[in-house]
């Protein structure tokens, strides 16, 4: 018998080698042993959203909740410069970075994710 021959069409075998995840949104998957595991088709940009609710085995976390929580950590971090008396064209510039937390709303920094 070929290798995965007795896996369901669109399921791959995740990294512990003992738990299928399958490819569909959102999924659980039966694997050997009755164990179920919850797993999310990744979207471009958004793998910290299905990172998460694949360590939370639910859909618990969406995009709009964690680009709120990069705009929260941006005006923190902005709060930081201005009170340890940062040069205003320095503070400008850091502004006109733009976010290190989510850009444009998606690709959401550690620092994200360990708040959510």
């Amino acid at each position: 018998s070929e290798p995965g021959a007795d896996r369901p069409s669109g399921c791959v075998r995740a990294p512990c080698r003992r738990r299928l995840a399958c490819a569909h949104r959102p999924a659980m998957a039966g694997a050997s042993g009755g164990a179920l595991v919850y797993s999310e088709v990744l979207e471009r940009g958004l793998c910290a959203e299905h990172t998460l609710n694949t360590i939370v085995q639910r859909a618990r976390f969406e995009q709009r909740e964690l680009a709120r929580i990069a705009a929260e950590l941006d005006q923190r971090e902005l709060d930081v410069l201005c009170e340890a008396g940062i040069d205003k064209d320095e503070v400008a510039a850091f502004r006109a970075e733009g976010s290190g937390n989510g850009a444009d709303g998606y690709d959401f920094s550690i620092q994200v994710m360990q708040h959510a």
